[in-house]
């Protein structure tokens, strides 16, 4: 059934929505208020030379504070599919990785193009009727279908900007996920499809990052076209420009920035070129010449190394070390858990 988002909404669901959400009525109300062109920003990022722009949508602050009780309160309640790895709390690049790491010997990567704006508010709607309709079944059961629907629209209404997802919004990242749950049990289908020609497939999704995976020495140009052909019968299109196969057999296989490197997980050589180089030109400087801006890039890139991987990599142990030395009043490297006292752990 179609939805319009811009017919007005009766006082009675507005009450609802906001006794849901624990806010006020007329909090609620002067955000609907504002018109469509007034409740998000935009600028645009640079995705490198001879590729377009990125175009970043941001809501304003009154529409970005409810956004995060949508977020919060209902979106998070709708169960999620067992292969998307973005935007799920507990689930990160690491469990991305780890669903084919260590015995993946060939992987297929796909992306999907223009995600965000790919998914239009009907089917946002359509998703939000399934995942809230049975919430809001069980916590009021005295609602009406037709109430229920008010909600899941004002809801969608809420979250879309230009009859679609904006890139930039609180909600965008999960409800993506609500989007993509056909098109993540189509491409699980299609690897037990190819079980006898792709032995141990596994599949995965980050967010429009598409992962398959094989304990084969390579995968059929046949099976790529087939993903292909799945992921547009689901309503997303696959960057042409971003297909990759990679070998275990000809280099380290990399997901999403994880690079498995003699069977454990670590960074790929390029990124961690960038962080020695980042920690050894911080690490000539004076504590308080190290600007506000560095020190939260240094604290965010030695985050995201911990994470990736216990133990140092032997390429970053002394540009680390020294940073530490020079600037351990502000950067407090986190102690490996698991192998504390093996050399060229943190610490």
């Amino acid at each position: 059934m179609a939805i319009d988002l811009n017919l007005p909404f009766d006082n009675s669901t507005i009450r609802l929505v906001a006794s849901w959400l624990g806010t006020s009525e007329a909090k609620l109300a002067e955000v609907l208020a504002l018109k469509p062109e007034l409740r998000y920003l935009e600028f645009s990022r640079s995705k490198g030379p001879n590729r377009p722009p990125r175009i970043i949508n941001p809501p304003v602050d009154c529409l970005r504070r409810i956004q995060k009780m949508i977020l919060k309160k209902l979106v998070t309640s709708i169960p999620v599919s067992p292969f998307c790895h973005g935007f799920v709390p507990g689930r990160s690049i690491i469990t991305n990785a780890k669903v084919h790491f260590p015995q993946a010997q060939s992987l297929l990567k796909l992306d999907l193009k223009n995600a965000f704006p790919s998914v239009k508010v009907q089917r946002i709607y359509v998703g939000l009727n399934w995942g809230l309709g049975r919430i809001l079944k069980h916590g009021q059961p005295t609602m009406a279908v037709g109430e229920r629907r008010e909600f899941c629209r004002l809801i969608a209404n809420l979250c879309c900007h230009n009859g679609c997802l904006p890139q930039g919004s609180p909600t965008s990242g999960a409800l993506l996920n609500l989007a993509c749950r056909s098109l993540d049990r189509a491409c699980a289908m299609l690897t037990r499809q190819w079980a006898d020609r792709l032995p141990q497939g596994n599949f995965s999704r980050y967010a429009d990052d598409l992962a398959f995976s094989t304990t084969a020495e390579s995968i059929p140009e046949e099976f790529k076209k087939s993903a292909i052909k799945l992921i547009r019968r689901c309503g997303f299109r696959a960057n042409e420009n971003k297909i990759k196969v990679q070998k275990a057999s000809k280099v380290d296989l990399v997901l999403c920035g994880v690079r498995l490197h003699e069977s454990l997980l670590s960074l790929p050589r390029d990124t961690m070129r960038k962080m020695r180089q980042i920690f050894h030109a911080t690490a000539l400087l004076e504590p308080l010449d190290v600007p506000i801006e560095c020190r939260r890039k240094i604290s965010g890139l030695i985050g995201y190394l911990t994470m990736v991987t216990p133990c140092c990599p032997s390429t970053l142990e002394k540009s680390l070390s020294r940073l530490v030395a020079k600037h351990g009043s502000w950067i407090k490297p986190k102690q490996s858990a698991t192998r504390p006292n093996l050399p060229g752990t943190y610490g």
